[in-house]
Protein backbone atom coordinates (compact mmCIF):
# COMPACT_ATOMS: atom_id res chain seq x y z
CA UNK A 1 0.00 0.00 0.00
CA UNK A 2 1.43 3.25 -1.13
CA UNK A 3 0.15 5.61 2.21
CA UNK A 4 2.99 7.91 1.34
CA UNK A 5 1.03 9.78 -1.36
CA UNK A 6 -2.19 10.91 0.33
CA UNK A 7 0.77 12.16 3.57
CA UNK A 8 3.36 13.62 0.91
CA UNK A 9 -0.39 15.09 -1.07
CA UNK A 10 -1.74 16.74 2.34
CA UNK A 11 1.91 17.76 3.17
CA UNK A 12 2.11 19.86 -0.18
CA UNK A 13 -1.66 21.37 -0.24
CA UNK A 14 -0.55 22.55 3.84
CA UNK A 15 2.08 23.86 2.32
CA UNK A 16 0.18 26.68 -0.16
CA UNK A 17 2.99 25.67 -2.64
CA UNK A 18 0.50 24.94 -5.20
CA UNK A 19 2.74 22.16 -6.48
CA UNK A 20 -0.66 19.71 -7.21
CA UNK A 21 -2.69 22.29 -9.23
CA UNK A 22 0.49 23.16 -11.43
CA UNK A 23 1.16 19.40 -12.04
CA UNK A 24 -3.03 19.13 -13.08
CA UNK A 25 -2.42 22.35 -15.26
CA UNK A 26 0.52 20.50 -17.06
CA UNK A 27 -0.91 17.53 -17.48
CA UNK A 28 -4.20 19.47 -19.17
CA UNK A 29 -1.52 21.40 -21.89
CA UNK A 30 0.23 18.51 -22.61
CA UNK A 31 -3.04 16.46 -23.11
CA UNK A 32 -4.67 18.93 -25.19
CA UNK A 33 -3.65 20.39 -28.10
CA UNK A 34 -0.11 21.79 -29.67
CA UNK A 35 -1.96 25.34 -30.82
CA UNK A 36 -3.09 26.19 -26.98
CA UNK A 37 0.50 24.87 -25.31
CA UNK A 38 2.21 27.17 -27.62
CA UNK A 39 -0.32 29.85 -26.75
CA UNK A 40 0.10 29.25 -23.38
CA UNK A 41 3.76 29.43 -23.72
CA UNK A 42 3.64 32.70 -25.56
CA UNK A 43 1.70 34.58 -23.03
CA UNK A 44 3.87 33.30 -20.39
CA UNK A 45 6.87 34.58 -22.36
CA UNK A 46 5.46 38.46 -23.14
CA UNK A 47 4.39 38.29 -19.39
CA UNK A 48 7.84 37.57 -18.64
CA UNK A 49 9.15 40.16 -20.99
CA UNK A 50 7.23 43.25 -19.72
CA UNK A 51 7.68 42.00 -15.99
CA UNK A 52 11.92 42.27 -16.74
CA UNK A 53 11.53 45.35 -18.36
CA UNK A 54 9.44 46.89 -15.62
CA UNK A 55 11.42 45.42 -13.14
CA UNK A 56 14.98 44.32 -13.67
CA UNK A 57 17.52 47.00 -14.62
CA UNK A 58 19.69 45.03 -16.53
CA UNK A 59 16.30 44.04 -18.78
CA UNK A 60 15.06 47.41 -18.59
CA UNK A 61 18.11 48.66 -20.51
CA UNK A 62 18.49 45.77 -22.68
CA UNK A 63 15.26 45.14 -23.97
CA UNK A 64 14.82 48.58 -24.47
CA UNK A 65 17.55 48.57 -26.64
CA UNK A 66 16.15 45.68 -28.33
CA UNK A 67 12.88 47.33 -29.55
CA UNK A 68 11.20 44.54 -27.54
CA UNK A 69 9.24 46.64 -25.18
CA UNK A 70 7.95 50.08 -27.00
CA UNK A 71 5.05 51.80 -25.41
CA UNK A 72 4.14 49.58 -22.49
CA UNK A 73 3.58 46.96 -25.48
CA UNK A 74 5.52 43.72 -25.77
CA UNK A 75 6.68 42.98 -29.61
CA UNK A 76 7.79 39.56 -29.61
CA UNK A 77 8.82 39.71 -33.25
CA UNK A 78 12.22 41.89 -31.87
CA UNK A 79 12.92 39.26 -29.05
CA UNK A 80 15.90 37.17 -31.50
CA UNK A 81 17.25 41.10 -30.88
CA UNK A 82 18.21 40.31 -27.64
CA UNK A 83 21.84 39.44 -27.10
CA UNK A 84 22.29 35.91 -25.21
CA UNK A 85 22.65 36.03 -21.22
CA UNK A 86 25.92 34.78 -20.69
CA UNK A 87 27.57 33.62 -17.68
CA UNK A 88 30.00 36.27 -17.60
CA UNK A 89 27.17 38.62 -17.97
CA UNK A 90 25.21 36.98 -14.91
CA UNK A 91 28.87 37.29 -13.14
CA UNK A 92 29.51 41.27 -14.16
CA UNK A 93 25.74 42.12 -13.53
CA UNK A 94 25.22 40.58 -10.51
CA UNK A 95 22.34 41.92 -8.56
CA UNK A 96 21.06 44.48 -11.84
CA UNK A 97 19.42 41.08 -13.09
CA UNK A 98 17.54 40.84 -9.86
CA UNK A 99 14.21 42.10 -9.83
CA UNK A 100 13.04 44.56 -7.52
CA UNK A 101 10.54 42.60 -6.00
CA UNK A 102 12.29 39.41 -5.22
CA UNK A 103 12.48 39.42 -1.85
CA UNK A 104 8.49 39.38 -1.53
CA UNK A 105 8.41 36.23 -3.92
CA UNK A 106 10.51 34.60 -1.90
CA UNK A 107 13.80 34.60 -3.72
CA UNK A 108 16.29 32.17 -2.59
CA UNK A 109 20.10 31.70 -4.07
CA UNK A 110 20.66 28.38 -6.64
CA UNK A 111 24.13 27.98 -8.46
CA UNK A 112 24.66 25.92 -11.63
CA UNK A 113 26.47 22.74 -11.17
CA UNK A 114 30.18 23.93 -12.29
CA UNK A 115 30.82 21.12 -15.10
CA UNK A 116 32.43 23.73 -17.55
CA UNK A 117 33.90 25.69 -14.82
CA UNK A 118 32.86 28.34 -11.89
CA UNK A 119 29.42 28.03 -11.28
CA UNK A 120 27.23 30.72 -11.79
CA UNK A 121 24.63 32.27 -8.81
CA UNK A 122 21.19 32.91 -9.89
CA UNK A 123 18.05 33.79 -7.51
CA UNK A 124 14.92 31.43 -7.52
CA UNK A 125 11.64 32.33 -5.83
CA UNK A 126 8.91 29.96 -4.62
CA UNK A 127 6.85 30.21 -7.86
CA UNK A 128 9.48 29.17 -9.71
CA UNK A 129 10.26 26.04 -7.75
CA UNK A 130 6.77 24.86 -6.87
CA UNK A 131 6.18 25.07 -10.86
CA UNK A 132 9.59 22.83 -11.09
CA UNK A 133 8.87 20.53 -8.94
CA UNK A 134 5.30 20.02 -10.88
CA UNK A 135 7.51 19.46 -13.71
CA UNK A 136 9.94 17.00 -12.28
CA UNK A 137 6.68 14.47 -10.46
CA UNK A 138 5.11 14.92 -14.36
CA UNK A 139 7.96 13.72 -15.94
CA UNK A 140 8.40 10.69 -13.46
CA UNK A 141 4.63 9.75 -14.73
CA UNK A 142 6.16 8.90 -17.86
CA UNK A 143 7.41 5.69 -16.70
CA UNK A 144 4.32 5.20 -14.52
CA UNK A 145 5.70 6.32 -11.05
CA UNK A 146 3.76 7.82 -8.60
CA UNK A 147 4.14 10.17 -5.47
CA UNK A 148 5.64 7.84 -2.49
CA UNK A 149 6.51 4.82 -4.69
CA UNK A 150 10.29 3.33 -3.48
CA UNK A 151 13.04 5.16 -5.25
CA UNK A 152 16.37 4.08 -5.73
CA UNK A 153 18.50 7.34 -6.30
CA UNK A 154 22.43 7.36 -7.60
CA UNK A 155 23.31 10.83 -7.08
CA UNK A 156 26.07 12.81 -5.61
CA UNK A 157 26.60 16.35 -4.57
CA UNK A 158 28.79 17.87 -2.62
CA UNK A 159 26.70 20.75 -1.62
CA UNK A 160 23.27 18.51 -0.81
CA UNK A 161 24.78 15.68 0.29
CA UNK A 162 28.13 16.40 2.36
CA UNK A 163 27.45 19.29 4.85
CA UNK A 164 26.68 17.77 7.93
CA UNK A 165 24.11 20.69 8.83
CA UNK A 166 21.72 19.51 6.00
CA UNK A 167 21.82 15.70 6.46
CA UNK A 168 19.19 15.19 9.06
CA UNK A 169 17.04 17.37 6.43
CA UNK A 170 18.06 14.97 3.83
CA UNK A 171 17.36 11.68 6.00
CA UNK A 172 13.54 13.00 6.91
CA UNK A 173 13.29 14.24 3.32
CA UNK A 174 14.62 11.08 1.90
CA UNK A 175 11.99 8.75 4.51
CA UNK A 176 9.33 11.22 3.08
CA UNK A 177 9.82 10.63 -0.35
CA UNK A 178 10.17 7.17 0.17
CA UNK A 179 14.01 7.21 -1.27
CA UNK A 180 16.82 4.89 -0.96
CA UNK A 181 19.57 7.28 -1.92
CA UNK A 182 23.77 6.04 -2.66
CA UNK A 183 26.29 8.84 -3.24
CA UNK A 184 28.27 7.84 -5.91
CA UNK A 185 30.25 11.32 -5.31
CA UNK A 186 33.12 8.19 -5.55
CA UNK A 187 32.27 5.25 -7.68
CA UNK A 188 34.81 2.80 -6.79
CA UNK A 189 34.79 -1.05 -7.43
CA UNK A 190 33.86 -1.51 -3.53
CA UNK A 191 31.19 1.12 -3.66
CA UNK A 192 29.34 -0.01 -7.33
CA UNK A 193 29.41 -3.47 -5.20
CA UNK A 194 28.02 -2.43 -1.95
CA UNK A 195 25.60 -0.56 -4.43
CA UNK A 196 24.59 -3.22 -5.97
CA UNK A 197 24.00 -5.34 -2.58
CA UNK A 198 22.08 -2.85 -1.57
CA UNK A 199 19.46 -2.26 -4.71
CA UNK A 200 19.00 -5.88 -4.59
CA UNK A 201 17.83 -5.78 -1.00
CA UNK A 202 15.31 -3.06 -1.36
CA UNK A 203 14.02 -4.16 -4.82
CA UNK A 204 12.57 -0.64 -5.55
CA UNK A 205 10.33 -0.63 -9.06
CA UNK A 206 11.99 2.47 -9.91
CA UNK A 207 16.03 3.65 -10.15
CA UNK A 208 17.19 7.39 -10.96
CA UNK A 209 20.48 7.98 -11.17
CA UNK A 210 23.23 10.51 -13.09
CA UNK A 211 23.56 9.04 -16.39
CA UNK A 212 27.39 8.42 -16.17
CA UNK A 213 26.85 6.29 -12.94
CA UNK A 214 24.17 4.19 -14.02
CA UNK A 215 26.20 3.42 -17.28
CA UNK A 216 29.70 2.10 -14.99
CA UNK A 217 27.43 0.71 -12.22
CA UNK A 218 25.92 -1.34 -15.35
CA UNK A 219 28.73 -1.66 -17.10
CA UNK A 220 30.63 -3.43 -13.53
CA UNK A 221 27.56 -5.85 -12.78
CA UNK A 222 28.04 -6.96 -16.50
CA UNK A 223 31.66 -7.69 -16.20
CA UNK A 224 31.65 -9.22 -13.34
CA UNK A 225 28.47 -11.66 -13.98
CA UNK A 226 26.51 -9.93 -10.96
CA UNK A 227 22.98 -10.42 -10.77
CA UNK A 228 21.04 -7.38 -10.63
CA UNK A 229 17.07 -6.38 -9.17
CA UNK A 230 15.28 -5.20 -12.81
CA UNK A 231 12.95 -2.38 -12.20
CA UNK A 232 10.31 -0.58 -14.00
CA UNK A 233 12.05 1.94 -15.40
CA UNK A 234 15.69 3.88 -14.81
CA UNK A 235 15.31 7.68 -14.87
CA UNK A 236 18.76 8.76 -16.00
CA UNK A 237 20.00 12.52 -15.14
CA UNK A 238 22.63 15.51 -14.61
CA UNK A 239 24.62 14.18 -17.96
CA UNK A 240 24.59 12.86 -21.24
CA UNK A 241 22.83 9.82 -21.85
CA UNK A 242 24.65 8.65 -25.15
CA UNK A 243 23.07 5.67 -27.36
CA UNK A 244 25.73 3.33 -26.37
CA UNK A 245 25.32 4.00 -22.44
CA UNK A 246 21.00 3.54 -22.86
CA UNK A 247 21.85 -0.20 -24.41
CA UNK A 248 24.13 -1.01 -21.73
CA UNK A 249 21.73 -0.05 -19.22
CA UNK A 250 18.69 -1.52 -20.89
CA UNK A 251 20.36 -4.94 -21.06
CA UNK A 252 21.91 -5.37 -17.86
CA UNK A 253 18.80 -4.13 -15.78
CA UNK A 254 15.98 -5.27 -18.43
CA UNK A 255 13.68 -2.36 -18.36
CA UNK A 256 13.13 0.97 -20.25
CA UNK A 257 15.34 4.06 -20.23
CA UNK A 258 14.10 7.80 -19.29
CA UNK A 259 16.59 10.53 -20.17
CA UNK A 260 15.73 13.73 -18.30
CA UNK A 261 17.69 17.26 -19.21
CA UNK A 262 17.91 20.08 -17.28
CA UNK A 263 20.13 22.23 -15.17
CA UNK A 264 19.94 23.61 -11.41
CA UNK A 265 19.70 27.14 -13.05
CA UNK A 266 16.96 26.30 -14.83
CA UNK A 267 15.40 23.50 -13.71
CA UNK A 268 14.14 20.46 -16.04
CA UNK A 269 14.45 20.75 -19.30
CA UNK A 270 12.77 18.13 -21.39
CA UNK A 271 12.59 14.20 -20.52
CA UNK A 272 11.83 11.11 -23.36
CA UNK A 273 9.01 8.72 -22.67
CA UNK A 274 9.05 4.97 -22.91
CA UNK A 275 8.23 5.55 -26.99
CA UNK A 276 12.04 6.87 -27.08
CA UNK A 277 11.45 9.14 -30.07
CA UNK A 278 12.76 12.24 -28.60
CA UNK A 279 13.01 14.56 -25.27
CA UNK A 280 9.53 15.95 -24.66
CA UNK A 281 10.05 19.79 -23.61
CA UNK A 282 8.59 21.66 -20.89
CA UNK A 283 7.36 24.27 -22.92
CA UNK A 284 5.02 25.42 -19.63
CA UNK A 285 8.22 26.26 -17.77
CA UNK A 286 10.86 26.97 -20.55
CA UNK A 287 11.12 28.55 -23.83
CA UNK A 288 13.99 27.16 -25.66
CA UNK A 289 15.91 28.10 -28.65
CA UNK A 290 18.98 25.84 -30.41
CA UNK A 291 20.76 28.28 -32.92
CA UNK A 292 23.79 28.76 -35.08
CA UNK A 293 26.69 30.29 -34.89
CA UNK A 294 24.57 33.32 -36.81
CA UNK A 295 22.26 33.34 -34.20
CA UNK A 296 19.92 31.86 -36.33
CA UNK A 297 16.94 28.88 -35.55
CA UNK A 298 19.12 25.27 -36.49
CA UNK A 299 16.71 23.02 -38.89
CA UNK A 300 15.36 19.83 -37.99
CA UNK A 301 18.62 17.54 -37.50
CA UNK A 302 21.07 20.02 -37.33
CA UNK A 303 23.38 20.52 -34.43
CA UNK A 304 22.66 23.65 -32.05
CA UNK A 305 23.46 25.57 -29.25
CA UNK A 306 21.14 26.03 -26.65
CA UNK A 307 19.44 29.33 -24.81
CA UNK A 308 17.21 28.69 -22.27
CA UNK A 309 14.22 31.25 -21.42
CA UNK A 310 13.13 30.78 -17.83
CA UNK A 311 9.25 31.46 -18.01
CA UNK A 312 8.14 31.14 -14.42
CA UNK A 313 11.27 33.11 -12.32
CA UNK A 314 10.45 36.48 -12.27
CA UNK A 315 13.14 36.77 -9.52
CA UNK A 316 16.17 36.66 -11.60
CA UNK A 317 14.80 36.54 -15.29
CA UNK A 318 16.96 34.26 -17.41
CA UNK A 319 15.76 35.52 -21.13
CA UNK A 320 18.36 33.85 -23.67
CA UNK A 321 20.43 32.27 -21.15
CA UNK A 322 23.65 30.24 -23.21
CA UNK A 323 23.29 27.72 -20.63
CA UNK A 324 26.14 25.54 -22.19
CA UNK A 325 24.85 22.62 -23.77
CA UNK A 326 24.25 21.91 -27.46
CA UNK A 327 20.99 19.75 -28.83
CA UNK A 328 19.46 18.81 -32.21
CA UNK A 329 16.28 19.72 -32.79
CA UNK A 330 13.31 16.71 -33.85
CA UNK A 331 11.60 16.47 -37.59
CA UNK A 332 9.01 14.78 -36.05
CA UNK A 333 5.33 17.01 -35.06
CA UNK A 334 4.95 15.10 -31.94
CA UNK A 335 5.55 11.66 -30.63
CA UNK A 336 3.62 8.67 -31.00
CA UNK A 337 2.48 9.07 -27.43
CA UNK A 338 0.20 11.52 -27.83
CA UNK A 339 1.57 14.36 -25.87
CA UNK A 340 1.00 17.76 -27.30
CA UNK A 341 5.02 18.61 -26.05
CA UNK A 342 7.67 19.19 -29.08
CA UNK A 343 10.71 17.15 -29.20
CA UNK A 344 14.55 17.49 -28.93
CA UNK A 345 16.08 14.98 -30.93
CA UNK A 346 18.74 14.50 -28.64
CA UNK A 347 21.11 16.18 -26.22
CA UNK A 348 24.38 16.32 -28.18
CA UNK A 349 26.14 17.37 -24.68
CA UNK A 350 27.98 20.52 -23.53
CA UNK A 351 29.67 23.00 -25.75
CA UNK A 352 32.41 22.06 -23.63
CA UNK A 353 32.37 18.70 -24.62
CA UNK A 354 32.00 18.70 -28.46
CA UNK A 355 35.28 18.61 -30.15
CA UNK A 356 36.91 20.77 -33.23
CA UNK A 357 38.89 19.74 -36.08
CA UNK A 358 41.71 22.09 -37.01
CA UNK A 359 38.98 23.15 -39.85
CA UNK A 360 36.46 23.65 -37.65
CA UNK A 361 34.46 20.65 -37.94
CA UNK A 362 32.47 19.50 -35.28
CA UNK A 363 32.77 16.03 -33.34
CA UNK A 364 30.01 14.91 -30.86
CA UNK A 365 31.21 13.46 -27.71
CA UNK A 366 29.11 10.27 -28.70
CA UNK A 367 31.89 9.45 -31.49
CA UNK A 368 34.65 9.10 -28.46
CA UNK A 369 32.57 6.89 -26.20
CA UNK A 370 31.20 5.13 -28.92
CA UNK A 371 34.90 3.88 -29.16
CA UNK A 372 35.01 2.30 -25.94
CA UNK A 373 32.09 0.81 -25.66
CA UNK A 374 33.46 -2.37 -26.31
CA UNK A 375 37.02 -1.80 -23.87
CA UNK A 376 37.96 -3.66 -20.42
CA UNK A 377 38.75 0.39 -19.39
CA UNK A 378 36.87 0.89 -15.69
CA UNK A 379 36.98 4.68 -16.61
CA UNK A 380 38.08 6.46 -19.14
CA UNK A 381 37.80 10.55 -19.92
CA UNK A 382 38.85 11.82 -23.26
CA UNK A 383 40.55 15.38 -23.06
CA UNK A 384 40.93 17.81 -26.33
CA UNK A 385 44.18 20.13 -25.29
CA UNK A 386 44.13 21.73 -28.53
CA UNK A 387 42.84 20.89 -32.06
CA UNK A 388 45.97 18.23 -32.46
CA UNK A 389 46.39 16.70 -29.43
CA UNK A 390 43.77 14.45 -27.20
CA UNK A 391 45.07 13.21 -23.92
CA UNK A 392 42.64 10.21 -22.61
CA UNK A 393 43.07 9.26 -18.98
CA UNK A 394 42.14 5.53 -18.04
CA UNK A 395 41.77 3.42 -14.93
CA UNK A 396 42.71 0.62 -16.41
CA UNK A 397 40.93 -3.07 -16.41
CA UNK A 398 42.93 -6.07 -16.43
CA UNK A 399 42.94 -6.84 -20.23
CA UNK A 400 43.32 -2.93 -21.06
CA UNK A 401 46.90 -2.18 -22.93
CA UNK A 402 47.89 -1.61 -26.38
CA UNK A 403 45.94 -4.21 -28.52
CA UNK A 404 42.90 -2.84 -27.20
CA UNK A 405 44.22 1.17 -27.44
CA UNK A 406 45.68 1.21 -30.85
CA UNK A 407 43.10 0.66 -32.76
CA UNK A 408 40.98 3.23 -30.86
CA UNK A 409 43.98 5.48 -31.60
CA UNK A 410 44.04 5.08 -35.01
CA UNK A 411 40.08 5.89 -35.05
CA UNK A 412 40.33 9.51 -33.59
CA UNK A 413 43.36 10.28 -36.47
CA UNK A 414 40.98 9.50 -38.91
CA UNK A 415 38.41 11.89 -37.68
CA UNK A 416 40.67 14.47 -36.29
CA UNK A 417 43.16 14.40 -38.55
CA UNK A 418 46.24 12.68 -39.76
CA UNK A 419 48.51 14.68 -37.27
CA UNK A 420 46.72 14.88 -33.97
CA UNK A 421 48.42 13.45 -31.34
CA UNK A 422 46.72 10.84 -29.14
CA UNK A 423 48.08 9.92 -25.48
CA UNK A 424 46.65 7.65 -23.22
CA UNK A 425 47.42 8.03 -19.61
CA UNK A 426 46.77 5.79 -17.03
CA UNK A 427 45.81 6.33 -13.54
CA UNK A 428 44.05 4.80 -10.70
CA UNK A 429 41.02 7.45 -10.38
CA UNK A 430 39.19 10.44 -12.43
CA UNK A 431 38.18 12.96 -10.57
CA UNK A 432 34.35 14.12 -10.89
CA UNK A 433 33.45 17.43 -10.89
CA UNK A 434 32.88 19.31 -7.47
CA UNK A 435 28.91 18.17 -7.51
CA UNK A 436 30.47 15.00 -8.37
CA UNK A 437 29.27 14.42 -12.09
CA UNK A 438 31.46 12.20 -14.41
CA UNK A 439 32.57 14.32 -17.73
CA UNK A 440 33.33 11.25 -20.65
CA UNK A 441 34.16 14.47 -22.72
CA UNK A 442 36.17 18.00 -21.83
CA UNK A 443 37.28 20.18 -24.65
CA UNK A 444 39.63 22.40 -23.66
CA UNK A 445 39.54 24.66 -27.02
CA UNK A 446 38.40 28.30 -26.21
Amino acid sequence: MNWRKPLVCAMLHLSGSGVLTRLRRIAELDGGGRQELLQYQRRKLENLLLHAFRNVPYYRRVLTEAGVVKEGKVRIEAFADVPPLTKDVIRREGSNLHSADHRRRGSYENASGGSTGEPVRVLQDRRYWAWNIANKIYYKTFGGQDIGEKEFRLWGSERDLLYGRERTLIRLRNWLYNRVEVNVFRMSEADMRAALERLNKERPPWIEAYAESMDMLARYARSNHLPVHSPRGVLTSAGRLEPEMRQVIEEVFSCKVFDRYGAREVGDIACSCDRQEGLHVSVWNHYLEALGENMEPVSPGTIGTLYVTTLMNFSMPLIRYEIGDMAVPSGKDTCSCGRSTPLLARIVGRTSGVFKTSDNKLVTGAFFTHLFRNSSARQYQIIQKDYDRIEILIVPGAETGRAELDPIARDIKKVMGSRCEVKFCFTEEIASTPSGKYLYTISELE
